[in-house]
Formats: C-alpha cells, sequence, structure tokens
C-alpha cells in the first residue's frame, strides 16, 4: 500500500491514494473532495462529487456550515471552529478503505446541545437528464442501528459505493432541490435532538464541556450486491442480516442469514409484545443461519441480533394477511379520502386499488361511487372526444399524468371488458407518444 500526497498548485487540490487498494481523492484546502476515482481493469474510473453549496465533506452545525483549514502542511487533519466547538476532518487508508475520520469537541463551558450536527458528504447525487444520470450515484439504503450505520449508493450501470461506520450515527438526511425530486446529496447528521426512531442512538444529543466524539466513516466500492453485508460485517465488525423472505403468507417460513465475526445472539418480539430468543446454527465463514416460523398470527416480528462484541442489529419480519384483504381495504380507503382531480396524478392513484378490487370483488355499492368519481375526473381534465388534456394546471403533467390514467383505464376495461375504456386508454398513449423526445424524455 502506497499512500502519498502533492500540492497541485494552478488548482490548489491534494491527491491522497491507496494505490494497492486502487482508489484516489482529490481534495482542496478546505478538505472537500474535488474528485474521487476507483480503478477497474487497469483504468481510473471517476465517482462524482459536487462542486458548490452542498459539496463535502464538510460539517454543518444547526445550519450553519463550517470552514475547516488544513492542520500543519503536508497532513491529512482540517479543523474549523464555530463558536465554542471545534469540527475535525480527516483521512486514512485503514484495511485498504478510504476512512472518514470527522470529530466534534467541545471546548466551551456549557454543554452543546444541537438541533442536528450534520456531516455534508457532497457525493453528487442529482439525476437530471439522460445520459449524464446513468453515472450518478443514488442514495439507494442509509440505514443507523443502535451502535453503527451502513448503506450504499448504486448507479443505474450496477457501480456500487458503499457507506459505513462502526460508531453510532444519530439519523441521516438527503439534501433535496427545493420543491423538486431531485437529491444533491447524502448527509450524516452525527448528533441530532430526540425524538428519533427507536431503532436509532439514542444518547447522541449532547456534547458536554470538554467532551470530544469522532465518527469513522468508510467509502468504497462493492463488486455485487450480494457481497455488501459480509464485506460490512467484516469492516465494521456488526452482524449483518439476509432473509429469503421479509413478508410471508400463511404457512411459509424465511430462512435467514447472520453475517458476523462474532458470535451472535437473537431475540424475536412478537406482534403481540412477547418476546424470546431463536437459536441459530454456525455454518463457518463468520456466517449464522436460522429458519424463522411466525407463531403468533398477522403481524410484524422483530428480530434483535447481538453479537459478542456488542454490536446491535435490527431487522423486521412481517406474515401478512391475504392479498384480498389488502385489496379491499385499499378499495374503501381510496373512496374514504377521495380520489379528485389535480396537477399532480398522486391525487387519483388510488383508482388503481378501486378498480382492481372492482374486478376481482365486486362491491356494487362502493363500485358505482368510485366509478363516478373516475367519470368525473376525467371530464374536468381531458377532452374525452379528442383524448387530450384539457385542464392540468402544469403543462410538463400532460404526458405523465395521461399516461398514468391510461393505465387506469385499462384496469377499468379489465373488469367487464367494455371496449369504451381500452379506446380511451388507447388513444391517451397515442398522446403521450406525440409529446416524448427523440431521446424518449
Amino acid at each position: 500500500m502506497k499512500s502519498k500526497g502533492f500540492k497541485n498548485s494552478r488548482e490548489s487540490r491534494s491527491l491522497f491514494q491507496d494505490e494497492e487498494a486502487g482508489w484516489r481523492i482529490e481534495v482542496d484546502s478546505a478538505g472537500m473532495i474535488r474528485r474521487m476515482m476507483f480503478r477497474h481493469d487497469g483504468t481510473w474510473q471517476p465517482l462524482p462529487f459536487r462542486q458548490d453549496y452542498w459539496a463535502g465533506p464538510r460539517w454543518e452545525l444547526d445550519g450553519k456550515h463550517v470552514t475547516l483549514q488544513r492542520v500543519k502542511t503536508n497532513t491529512w487533519r482540517f479543523e474549523g471552529k464555530e463558536g465554542d466547538i471545534t469540527c475535525l476532518l480527516k483521512y486514512a487508508s485503514l484495511n485498504g478503505r478510504l476512512a472518514i475520520v470527522a470529530g466534534l469537541e467541545n471546548r466551551g463551558v456549557g454543554s452543546f446541545r444541537p438541533k442536528f450536527a450534520r456531516f455534508i458528504l457532497g457525493l453528487d447525487t442529482y439525476m437530471e437528464k439522460y445520459p449524464d444520470w446513468n453515472d450518478r450515484f443514488f442514495p439507494t439504503l442509509l440505514r443507523c442501528e443502535k451502535t453503527h450505520f451502513w448503506g450504499y449508493a448504486m448507479t443505474p450501470k450496477g457501480r456500487i459505493l458503499a457507506v459505513a461506520s462502526p460508531d453510532p450515527v444519530a439519523s441521516w438526511s438527503l439534501a433535496y432541490q427545493k420543491g423538486e425530486h431531485r437529491i444533491y446529496t447524502v448527509c450524516l447528521d452525527l448528533m441530532h435532538t430526540l425524538p428519533l426512531p427507536a431503532r436509532h442512538p439514542q444518547n447522541l444529543t449532547e456534547l458536554k464541556p470538554s467532551e470530544a466524539k469522532t465518527w469513522t466513516i468508510y467509502l468504497f466500492e462493492v463488486d455485487e450486491l450480494d457481497h455488501l453485508k459480509s464485506g460490512l460485517a467484516r469492516l465494521i465488525g456488526a452482524p449483518m442480516v439476509a432473509a429469503d423472505r421479509y413478508t410471508m403468507g400463511e404457512g411459509e417460513k424465511s430462512a435467514v442469514t447472520i453475517f458476523s465475526p462474532d458470535q451472535v445472539k437473537v431475540r424475536v418480539e412478537r406482534p403481540d409484545g412477547t418476546t424470546s430468543t431463536l437459536g441459530v446454527k454456525a455454518q463457518g465463514n463468520d456466517q449464522y443461519t436460522l429458519e424463522f416460523e411466525p407463531d403468533d398470527g398477522f403481524g410484524v416480528y422483530t428480530l434483535s441480533i447481538t453479537s459478542a462484541g456488542g454490536k446491535e442489529s435490527e431487522t423486521k419480519l412481517s406474515l401478512r394477511r391475504p392479498w384480498s384483504w389488502y385489496l379491499k381495504r385499499a378499495r374503501e380507503e381510496a373512496l374514504h379520502h377521495g380520489q379528485y382531480a389535480s396537477s399532480h396524478l398522486e391525487q387519483w392513484l388510488g383508482l388503481h386499488s378501486a378498480m382492481l378490487a372492482r374486478r376481482y370483488f365486486p362491491a356494487p355499492e362502493l363500485d358505482a361511487k368510485l366509478e363516478e368519481r373516475l367519470k368525473t375526473i376525467l371530464n374536468l381534465q381531458w377532452n374525452l372526444d379528442r383524448k387530450v388534456p384539457k385542464n392540468i394546471p402544469h403543462a410538463y403533467r400532460f404526458m405523465s399524468n395521461t399516461a398514468q390514467m391510461a393505465s387506469v383505464l385499462e384496469d377499468r376495461y379489465r373488469v367487464d371488458n367494455d371496449k369504451k375504456w381500452l379506446e380511451l386508454a388507447s388513444g391517451f398513449a397515442d398522446y403521450v407518444l406525440t409529446c416524448q423526445h427523440p431521446d424518449g424524455y
């Protein structure tokens, strides 16, 4: 392993790398990653980081960005202050992985109780247009456990970036574009005020005078998703759980695998609140298995896994009711909450459930009321003779709303095979095709 740094005066960046492990980062004078690359088959492939307000890694305390500076020349430690709080950022290569050490120290006389102490990663997750988004890492899964944190981001092309910490992380958040669906980057709220979900650590709310906390955060690529959990278990020393079924029907069981470098104990909490321990079988190679069979009726069963090293993980398995039960309830809720004309198709998506329930489980009184809602929405928002939108507030919604309604109409056709619904759906689909750009967008 070779790790070195040098100064590029033109860009004011330094290079930190582990050639043997196959990764490198370019860091600016404030410690933020400006470029990250991983080696694949002898070539270096970039991993995008932001260059704007959401660049990182960097600290944000209760909404205030903290500016960091390098501590001494040729070191990989950066510090900054906000009031009495000193913020730390340090880079290291541990176990062949890029390790980012984030720290806070209270040098004041009073306790520091932030709403949040946020560590902005700076990974560019913003998916704006094709084909650029094929190389963006979408934050696919992020999960806090009481004793550690893990997750991953993935590109449409299948590259996987793991994010993990052996230390407890209070919470996480996504930096959304204001008023839109796009995500700028991922943030780890290393401290956060309560309340938090019960599975999260509950004691990362205060930094007492002279107290310091540090968190080690790993960023590394994974070749296959099936290797993610076993690799994370070895790296951060925490049990990772995989199941072939997280939701079971009556009479079904779930095969559970636990990856852990230490022995584990498993406790189950049933839907009625009772608990007991479950036996596990050691399979070697840091793997343990158990066969789980629900024994307390429908509902959620919480499995709590504790390793001999003190790490805790949790997973939930559910015994579901028959699918017919959910479909009937969905129809009732669609009528209860109302489906109505809007600029956003989400306001009438309940019509899907309504039409499917009507097809398989007719309920004449309910079905008649929901059909009236469908007709009202159609007449308010589309010209049914020309099969084009007439009253959808935002033009950019014309295509998505019309396409979605075509799908609802297809569901309605299948209720009684009345072709007028299928012809209307076909006309809506034809209209959508006229709106598409040559690249399909």
